[in-house]
């Protein structure tokens, strides 16, 4: 029916491309247009760009002694440039090579991190939030009381310390905590060889 339907000095339209594109369309013979011509009209349109769609291997993370650092990778459509931050770098650090984002305990606390991918050809902007909890425990000889405590009652102490890497003056309120020390690290190793 149209011969000529995409002129030459026009591109044809690539998917998701915010552009505007032409075509010149022009009836055979035993043809016509709805207004009744048979003259070569142009005919234009927009196509946008596409909505991102990121996906993670992991939306969240939980940082500790055991294991200080993490890798989230990010997949996208395109190749829209990834950036990433963190809410609290005093918390959480973060860096990344292309769609490989590290992820590094500072200290104990919450953050998030944000990841961008930007806009490119195709596709438009978007962002993803991972929520990351640390719990980072100082070696027991630099610890307070407190920090000790705090320690204790997280539940994690049995994994990061030994009673042994007490060196400082011990007091009443030291020895108990060293006593629950003991305790969590006999439960602990109670349960690995029930599991055996």
């Amino acid at each position: 029916m149209f011969l000529n339907l995409f002129n030459k000095n026009f591109p044809i339209p690539a998917i998701f491309i915010k552009e505007i594109y032409t075509a010149y369309a022009t009836p055979t013979s035993n043809y016509m247009f709805s207004d009744n011509s048979i003259t070569a009209k142009s005919f234009q349109w927009l196509i946008q760009k596409a909505a991102q769609v990121i996906s993670l291997n992991k939306t969240s993370l939980e940082l500790e002694n055991i294991l200080m650092s993490d890798t989230v990778i990010v997949n996208r459509l395109g190749d829209g440039v990834i950036y990433v931050s963190s809410s609290d770098q005093n918390v959480v650090s973060v860096s990344n090579v292309d769609s490989e984002v590290k992820v590094s305990a500072v200290a104990t606390g919450s953050a998030t991190i944000t990841i961008n991918v930007a806009e490119s050809k195709n596709y438009l902007s978007a962002s993803v939030f991972v929520p990351v909890e640390c719990f980072v425990i100082k070696p027991l000889a630099e610890c307070s009381v407190e920090e000790i405590v705090t320690a204790i009652k997280s539940g994690k102490a049995a994994n990061a310390w030994d009673v042994g890497d007490y060196t400082a003056p011990i007091t009443k309120k030291i020895l108990l905590l060293l006593t629950q020390i003991i305790i969590l690290r006999h439960r602990a190793a109670s349960n690995i060889f029930s599991t055996i």
